[in-house]
C-alpha cells in the first residue's frame, strides 16, 4: 500500500505543479478577489458541482472557487474531475485580450479572448451599440506580485 500512497502523492504534486505553470500563462485575476490569480473554467461540462447549486468556475493554486465566490479545498472534487478541469484550461484559450464593459446591472463584465481579431470584432460590436467598452492586450511579463498586466489598446467612452 505504501507504493500506491507514494504514487498518489506524486500525482498530487504533479497536479499542483501543472496548476502553477498554467497560472503563469493562462492565469487571470479572480472576478471575486483581484488579489488572486486563477484559472477560469470556460467549458460548461467542466463546471463540476461543488455544493447544491454552486459549480466550479475558477481554480487557484490552493483552492476551487464556485460561481458565487465561495472557496473549497481541491479535495472537494474527485482527483479525476480536478485533473479533467485543469486539462480543459490547458487545452482552452490563452487570455491574451481582455474586453471590459458593463452588464445590464452596470456591474463590470470581463471577457477574455485568445486572438485579436475576435476580440476586436466584439469590441466594435459593443461600440456600435454605443456601450462603454475597453479592449486590453496582455503583456508578456507578470508584475512583481505575479499578476498578469494588460495595456489598453482601444476604448470607447460615452460622454
Amino acid at each position: 500500500m505504501k507504493k500506491l500512497a507514494k504514487e498518489l502523492n506524486n500525482l498530487q504534486i504533479e497536479v499542483a505543479t501543472n496548476i502553477e505553470k498554467l497560472l503563469e500563462t493562462k492565469g487571470v485575476p479572480s472576478r471575486f478577489t483581484n488579489s488572486r490569480l486563477v484559472l477560469v473554467i470556460h467549458d460548461e461540462n467542466m463546471m463540476f458541482n461543488l455544493d447544491s447549486r454552486r459549480h466550479l468556475v475558477e481554480i487557484s493554486e490552493d483552492e476551487l472557487v464556485d460561481n458565487e465566490g465561495y472557496t473549497y479545498e481541491h479535495s472537494v472534487l474527485e482527483l479525476e474531475d480536478l485533473c479533467t478541469a485543469i486539462d480543459s484550461v490547458a487545452d482552452g484559450i490563452t487570455p491574451n485580450f481582455k474586453l471590459l464593459t458593463c452588464n445590464s446591472d452596470y456591474d463590470k463584465a470581463v471577457r477574455y479572448f485568445e486572438d485579436k481579431q475576435t476580440a476586436y470584432a466584439e469590441f466594435v460590436k459593443l461600440q456600435c451599440k454605443n456601450e462603454e467598452v475597453s479592449l486590453e492586450e496582455r503583456e508578456v511579463e507578470l508584475d512583481r506580485h505575479g499578476m498578469p498586466q494588460y495595456k489598453t489598446i482601444n476604448e470607447h467612452s460615452i460622454d
